[in-house]
């Protein structure tokens, strides 16, 4: 008997769950209102799913400009406006939302039967319909938040209004549907009656294949190519077609577990944990080969000086020192040292002895050392800037999140340790080796537009070419917590190591790729998983130690300065040549010491939030020193100069145009405050810069 008193029907309507119809409910308020949440356990799932993605989406920085790359526009290195993303967005919400609503709704005809039992529960009737109404509510009230044009929120809203129209007049038509249906039977047109019923009950089966189908295709996807597809969706609607297919998988287990008496979840993450000490997939991409041998420090010096002409003041040897951030940092990097290679003719590069970068900070810092290299005539044709802004503006998290969300979420319950299916490490690597064949500028096409898959050490590869600055990706060993450095230089050669960190090359023994050079020092969870080391270990995000990289360069200073060095001593046929140190920050971020307190679940995160403020903490206590010392040579003492982002612009793996056209804006500006983390004085740094470059006091 169904809740109502009347007869069960004997099979439940969704044949593909198990066949089985609740029982009597107690008798009671309370006591019915506990059963029917037992019998409807899947609807705290979808809920919890649901109403934690759009507060993710709409309640962060990072999230919202994930709203802005598609409602104003994302950066796809084309400079091309097109509205397909919006129209992507629109999809992926109708399709979450229709299967939030049928699953849930699919949970209470197989618990209850015949709408005629349940069609009067307020909660069994509009539960279903208010969850699949979630993705409309949190999209519309995002897009009004970040200022979105009233075409898009009206656009937004009428396709959630029409969906609930549809929930709302769906039993009615069906009804009289199946009404006319048996009269044409009992009229004797049994084949047009049939056809009827067939449909109906076809419908059903169609969202339970297109939901399995949706979830084979982006799987597939996501293997082969993970890229392009991904980016042409767009990061926001990846992820809404993702939890798409996670919730009938999720609520069909559910309900199985709900009937043998065994909690689902935890069992899921019992063997999710069970599973990672085999089914490992974030191996390191490797060459395979013996690696390009590398110059030490002393002879990446002596290449360095090699026809440097002496000066007045001694010849400038710069230091970059460019911190972490995803995007933001790539595209800051990359911006900022374009505009001082046009602006200096070339004779910035010239100068600079090694770049020092953290996490997003290598992307751009890559990015420009590839143009440079492959295409050096870009500076004098002032196209350098908009060439690598091409590169590091693009959209780099839609294909992480297809990894996330189907390849590296299926292989944590993997139960064959043989078989790994590609992470999204892979795919965010993979995005950039797209990312750098795409091009803004028709006349830079086809120059190795493979540049980011090749060996990271070939971009040094030419002993005769002109001077390269070195480039040192900062990441951090995860079982001792030091740094792990990817160096196109040996900087543990001679005596003693002039930094106090462990080298790739020594530990792999083996070269990567431009784009997993980029990735050792940006594996920062939970977009880009840890790296697993080919002997064992793992690298991680190099933000764990020092998100701004400075002090792999403060070390590196203070080696080849120090009273007993030879570095520039005269040698052999060069001669003796004087210094004038100077050390670059490039700053993208930076945490306000009036920072709020934080409010809510202390005893949860805040044990997470001391340790990420920590780690801001010690960044900036890294730089004083760097202050405090700054590395000079006998009489001359090291400069330090500071350019840093003005405005705030949050840091993800894709940038939205408004985030682009701040940061292009920032990157020459003057703003001085009272606060010093507010300020910048990017304008006057440049200025300073170039000074030096001419050989001014």
């Amino acid at each position: 008997m169904t809740s109502t008193g009347t007869k069960a029907r004997k099979t439940p309507p969704h044949p593909h769950l198990p066949k089985r119809v609740a029982g009597p409910p107690p008798k009671g308020a309370w006591p019915h209102f506990a059963w029917t949440l037992d019998k409807t356990t899947g609807f705290l799932f979808v809920a919890v799913l649901l109403a934690a993605s759009g507060g993710l989406l709409v309640g962060s920085e990072p999230g919202l400009d994930l709203l802005r790359a598609v409602a104003l526009h994302t950066m796809n290195g084309s400079g091309h406006r097109s509205g397909g993303p919006y129209a992507w967005l629109l999809a992926s919400a109708l399709l979450l939302g229709l299967n939030a609503w049928y699953w849930c709704r699919a949970v209470v005809e197989y618990q209850f039967g015949d709408a005629a039992n349940w069609e009067r529960d307020l909660y069994l009737t509009w539960a279903p319909r208010v969850l699949g109404l979630l993705p409309f509510v949190f999209l519309v009230f995002g897009l009004r938040k970040i200022g979105s044009g009233d075409l898009r929120v009206w656009g937004m809203l009428g396709a959630g209004a029409g969906f609930l129209a549809f929930l709302m007049l769906r039993r009615p038509v069906v009804r009289r549907l199946h009404k006319t249906g048996t009269e044409l039977i009992a009229q004797g047109r049994h084949r047009a009656g049939r056809v009827i019923h067939a449909t109906l009950i076809g419908g059903r089966y169609a969202v339970l294949g297109g939901s399995l189908a949706l979830g084979a295709l982006g799987l597939l996807l996501a293997i082969f190519d993970p890229v392009a597809p991904a980016q042409g969706v767009g990061p926001a609607a990846v992820a809404l077609l993702a939890l798409a297919t996670i919730i009938p998988v999720m609520v069909v287990l559910i309900q199985l577990g709900h009937e043998a008496r065994i909690a689902t979840v935890p069992l899921l993450f019992a063997i999710a944990f069970v599973s990672s000490f085999y089914s490992d997939n974030h191996q390191v991409r490797l060459l395979g080969a013996t690696p390009p041998r590398r110059p030490d420090v002393t002879q990446a010096f002596d290449r360095w000086r090699a026809g440097l002409a002496p000066r007045q003041y001694g010849v400038p040897i710069i230091f970059v020192i460019s911190q972490g951030g995803a995007s933001r940092a790539g595209y800051w990097t990359g911006d900022a040292l374009s505009v001082l290679e046009q602006e200096t003719g070339g004779d910035f590069s010239r100068h600079v002895f090694a770049i020092s970068s953290i996490s997003g900070g290598s992307l751009g810092a890559a990015g420009f050392l590839a143009a440079i290299r492959d295409q050096p005539d870009l500076a004098a044709a002032g196209r350098l800037r908009q060439r690598v802004a091409c590169f590091t503006e693009q959209d780099y998290l839609s294909p992480a999140l297809g990894g996330l969300l189907f390849p590296d979420l299926i292989q944590r319950f993997n139960p064959l340790p043989g078989v790994r299916l590609p992470d999204r490490a892979r795919a965010l690597e993979l995005g950039w080796e797209a990312g750098w064949s795409k091009t803004c500028d028709g006349a830079a096409a086809g120059v190795n537009g493979g540049r980011m898959g090749q060996g990271f050490l070939n971009l040094w590869d030419r002993p005769n070419g002109p001077w390269l600055p070195m480039l040192m990706v900062g990441g951090v060993r995860l079982e001792t917590g030091r740094p792990l450095i990817t160096s196109s230089m040996a900087f543990r050669s001679g005596a003693a190591p002039f930094i106090d960190a462990e080298d790739f090359h020594e530990v792999a023994g083996q070269d990567v790729r431009l784009s997993t050079a980029i990735l050792n020092g940006a594996r920062f969870p939970y977009i880009s998983p840890g790296g697993t080391l080919p002997k064992g270990g793992h690298i991680v995000d190099g933000g764990y130690f020092d998100a701004t990289g400075v002090e792999a360069v403060r070390e590196l200073a203070l080696s080849m300065f120090r009273p007993d060095s030879q570095l520039t001593a005269a040698r052999g046929a060069l001669p003796a040549i004087a210094v004038r140190p100077v050390y670059l920050l490039l700053l993208n971020g930076e945490a306000s010491p009036d920072a709020k307190p934080a409010k809510g679940a202390q005893d949860l995160l805040g044990p997470l939030r001391g340790i990420f403020h920590s780690r801001e903490a010690h960044g900036r206590l890294l730089r004083t020193n760097l202050d405090q010392t700054h590395p000079g040579v006998p009489g001359r003492d090291g400069e330090v100069i500071t350019i840093s982002l003005c405005d705030p612009v949050a840091m993800d793996w894709a940038l939205s145009e408004v985030a682009t056209q701040t940061l292009r804006q920032d990157v020459a500006l003057d703003r001085p405050n009272p606060n010093p983390v507010l300020a910048c004085h990017n304008a006057s740094a440049m200025k300073r810069l170039k000074a030096i470059l001419a050989d001014q006091p």
